[in-house]
């Protein structure tokens, strides 16, 4: 699997000479005239790039600052962290976060944000479909994508595959689900991409997972994460495409779910609205 992703970055991602230590970067950083940094958890400040100045560019000197859809993925932070960030986005010329949480956090600290859409939602189906890996299936299926091991996703998946008579495919982040009839476990991102396009149902504690099947217009089921609190990201998401009827809960009765109307025009239509928004941001810093 890291040999997949591996090969994603060096075919895709151009990338300046990598830094080790915020003194090297410091000393010697990368020239340019915008700097802008974002976004998955990129300010979560349980994480190391939370608490570490170089994600809030301050090793930035000459130069406009500004942030895309930076995400602190909690609906809270400490008042210690409060005063540090506020500290380092102080010399920002603009900042949007990609959950409405953040925009809350920031005006408490006294900025104004922009709530925008994750990077995913910027390019179009058909230029994720061109960097897609086939992958070979001849029969419908659920698919999920499960983080934890999650019971009650494993419940969910057996009696809503049984009713709709779809076989579970499993894309692994550690260990094989036993309950799936067939595992994947050494996917790159085409092949993720691939999975989700070609479902007849997506399951899910992943943010990108769930963001991808709304891009692919697949009919998805959200479960929160209970080892990491970080779901003000899935509350934030399904909130702004109002899909909140998506997201599972504890003790839930399948039926409630099997019949759920997923109006794909709608959502195309707040995705339309959403991306104008996401866009204009973009353009008043490159522009």
């Amino acid at each position: 699997r890291k040999k997949s992703f591996d090969k994603f970055h060096k075919e895709y991602l151009r990338q300046t000479t990598p830094f080790y230590t915020y003194e090297e970067l410091a000393q010697d950083p990368p020239v340019g005239d915008i700097y802008l940094v974002g976004s998955d958890q990129i300010w979560n400040t349980f994480y190391e790039t939370g608490r570490d100045g170089a994600f809030y560019l301050d090793f930035v000197k000459k130069g406009v600052k500004v942030s895309y859809a930076a995400s602190f993925s909690y609906t809270e932070i400490s008042e210690e962290w409060e005063e540090k960030i506020a500290g380092w986005l102080k010399d920002f010329n603009k900042i949007a976060v990609r959950e409405y949480h953040g925009v809350d956090i920031l005006k408490r600290i006294g900025f104004d944000a922009c709530w925008v859409l994750d990077p995913v939602f910027l390019l179009s189906i058909e230029k994720w479909k061109e960097i897609m890996t086939p992958v070979k299936v001849n029969e419908p299926y659920l698919l999920v994508y499960d983080f934890e091991n999650n019971r009650e996703i494993k419940r969910f998946c057996k009696e809503y595959a049984e009713i709709k008579r779809l076989k579970i495919y499993s894309i692994n982040d550690t260990y094989p689900r036993l309950y799936a009839d067939k595992n994947f476990s050494s996917v790159g991102p085409r092949e993720f991409l691939s999975l989700i396009y070609n479902c007849d149902a997506f399951v899910s504690n992943s943010f990108h997972g769930t963001a991808f099947s709304i891009i692919f217009g697949k009919p998805v089921f959200v479960f929160n994460r209970n080892r990491h609190k970080v779901n003000s990201r899935m509350e934030s998401l399904t909130k702004m495409f109002e899909m909140e009827n998506c997201i599972v809960q504890e003790g839930f009765e399948i039926e409630k779910y099997v019949n759920i109307n997923c109006d794909i025009n709608r959502i195309n239509d707040i995705y339309k609205k959403r991306l104008s928004i996401s866009l204009e941001y973009l353009n008043t810093i490159l522009l």
